[in-house]
């Protein structure tokens, strides 16, 4: 979980490439075993190199990232993190100073704020 962290550069230095992030991602989602986020069946098959799985059952594609608040951004996974702990250390930070922080857009950060709190309400 990314709340272990003591600060956003042990967060920069374990999750240096995007593939260390989606396997944290797969780690966290899949503890008990890959399955489709369409049927929440086991009958799924890996396509492509990595992080590419097709539903047996649909036919969809998916990845780690399918149904959750990262897909589809253009946002790198690694800000993402550093945002949600930030967040989860320092509530009070405004989303001007955790821009600052991360290096990334206030509007942006503002966004990913809203979808990261909207997550935590639903479980």
């Amino acid at each position: 979980m990314i709340k272990h962290f003591k600060s956003l550069a042990d967060i920069e230095r374990h999750f240096n490439y995007g593939w260390d992030c989606r396997e944290h991602i797969e780690s966290l989602r899949w503890k008990d075993g890959l399955f489709s986020p369409y049927t929440g069946l086991k009958n799924v098959k890996q396509i492509g190199f990595y992080d590419t799985y097709v539903c047996l059952d649909t036919g969809r594609s998916f990845s780690s990232l399918t149904g959750t608040i990262f897909a589809n951004s253009k946002v790198k996974l690694l800000h993402w993190f550093q945002v949600m702990w930030l967040n989860w250390q320092h509530p009070e930070l405004s989303s001007a100073e955790i821009s600052r922080q991360v290096g990334i857009n206030q509007k942006t950060v503002w966004s990913m704020l809203k979808k990261i709190n909207a997550a935590e309400k639903q479980i």
